[in-house]
């Protein structure tokens, strides 16, 4: 069985892809989860899925600390 990447929720991939790229299709934002944490440095490629937090590099959903059903806003750090 595949492992499902850590994606954004569908709707805040719009919002993203509208955000300055911090490198070549990839996007540097913030992300506010609702139990008042906030996640800086988060890199996300061109279809919303998180490939990094910091320094560590993020490849399933158990890489996360949240659930991606947690997030309520995301910000561009760019």
């Amino acid at each position: 069985m595949k492992e499902q990447k850590p994606s954004l929720p569908d709707k805040f991939r719009d919002q993203v892809a509208q955000f300055p790229e911090s490198s070549m299709g990839a996007n540097r934002i913030k992300i506010d989860l609702a139990d008042g944490r906030r996640i800086y440095d988060t890199v996300v490629d061109g279809i919303g899925i998180i490939v990094m937090i910091g320094n560590k590099k993020i490849q399933t959903l158990e890489d996360l600390d949240f659930k991606t059903s947690d997030i309520i806003s995301v910000t561009s750090e760019i």
